[in-house]
């Protein structure tokens, strides 16, 4: 390489260097922005030779020029397109598998069944659950665990070739999920889990059956959703033997685009070209079951984002109905004929939680199959001590007899 292309080349990456301030100067090309960033809110505070010597004052200057300098939104896209298309994964780490999959790391083998876990402590939660289940169907309250697929899950053959490779070495090993399964098999826990019905439609259903997840989301597909929340209904009316008003899924109707969360994941890797964001999304159509006399059921959901596919199914036809989320059981989310409300803090004692309850019939707490032990995020021990119960820290010698042969 010549001396003049040598001196061309640094000129022009000190050049794209300082392109981003040259936009922020005189605004000569559109603000960018990424997926999954959230601009600071703290305001900026005195100057001052405390606050300075603080470094607070640079700290938050720091985050505003990141957040409002518009070329480095694109430089960003530009470095991540440029690591995906090289080495499939992308800032913040996302993982490309075989077809465009996007995956969320947390979610692969490598996380969820390479790492130790405490079965002691996933069977002390499980047996709170009963004794919540127990106390709940005295207050007329049916409540029901729901287990959430995961992508990796239902999806191996998409998986990154090393995730593959871990998937099939430890295919034999026991994991959370099968200890879990089991406890709610021997203790008659209520429990629907997706996690196995998903994968058990894979192997069934018809080659032009719609997916159950898309390619660049990490949460199911609304289709997906819609036939959880159909499977959802006739379990609750079935398990509490009250009539309520159950769903079909009747067909699908073609989007132009993934919407809602299909594709959050592919977002999330900010890429200048998201693969997946021009792709048709089927689409369901769901239509009140003919013939069913049942009223809309009253259900308070606990769980995580997953949540959100359920609702939005329920939505559809249940507008009528009253159901709320408590997400992460921290933030409370009352649907109004069907809109999702604005959050307000779940605040209170766990004193409150009996009399929060007694407005709905059913109580159903979801998890991801990743975060089994963490199922209720602390609302199964606050509703125990709400009804006078204290809350178990161990598990009972006769339901660990009875798991004898369940091998860490």
């Amino acid at each position: 390489m010549s001396r003049k292309s040598e001196l061309f080349g640094c000129t022009a990456c000190v050049g794209l260097l300082f392109l981003p301030l040259l936009q922020w100067a005189t605004s000569f090309a559109p603000q960018g922005s990424l997926a999954g960033v959230v601009s600071p809110t703290k305001p900026m505070p005195p100057l001052n030779l405390g606050n300075w010597n603080s470094g607070e004052i640079q700290e938050i200057a720091e985050q505003r020029i990141s957040q409002q300098i518009g070329l480095r939104a694109w430089m960003i896209r530009l470095d991540n397109e440029l690591r995906y298309r090289a080495f499939s994964s992308a800032k913040p780490l996302i993982i490309v598998g075989a077809s465009d999959f996007f995956f969320d790391p947390g979610y692969l083998p490598s996380k969820t069944v390479l790492h130790s876990f405490d079965p002691a402590k996933i069977l002390t939660k499980l047996y709170n659950l009963l004794l919540l289940q127990e106390e709940l169907d005295r207050h007329g309250i049916t409540l029901l665990l729901c287990i959430s697929p995961n992508k990796a899950v239902v999806y191996p053959e998409h998986l990154p070739i090393d995730q593959a490779w871990i998937n099939e070495a430890t295919k034999a090993n026991p994991n959370k999920l099968e200890l879990a399964a089991k406890a709610i098999a021997l203790t008659k826990i209520r429990c629907v889990n997706f996690s196995q019905l998903f994968s058990e439609w894979r192997k069934t259903d018809p080659a032009n059956t719609p997916p159950l997840f898309k390619q660049g989301g990490i949460h199911w597909s609304n289709y997906g959703s819609a036939r959880a929340a159909v499977v959802l209904l006739d379990q609750l009316q079935q398990m509490s033997g009250l009539d309520i008003a159950n769903l079909d899924l009747v067909g699908t109707a073609t989007s132009d685009t993934p919407i809602d969360d299909e594709q959050d994941v592919a977002l999330l890797a900010n890429l200048l070209i998201t693969p997946t964001a021009h792709q048709p999304s089927e689409q369901p159509i769901l239509q009140l079951r003919p013939g069913d006399q049942g009223a809309p059921a009253k259900i308070l959901f606990i769980g995580t984002s997953f949540t959100w596919g359920l609702t939005r199914a329920l939505s559809k036809i249940y507008a009528s109905g009253s159901f709320a989320v408590w997400y992460y059981f921290k933030s409370d989310y009352q649907f109004n004929n069907g809109t999702r409300m604005a959050s307000v803090p779940l605040s209170g004692q766990a004193s409150d939680v009996p009399s929060r309850l007694e407005p709905y019939r059913f109580v159903i707490i979801e998890i991801n199959e990743a975060a089994i032990a963490e199922m209720g995020q602390g609302f199964i021990e606050a509703a125990l001590i709400g009804y006078g119960i204290t809350p178990a820290t161990t598990v009972p010698a006769t339901l660990i007899d009875q798991i004898i042969d369940y091998k860490r």
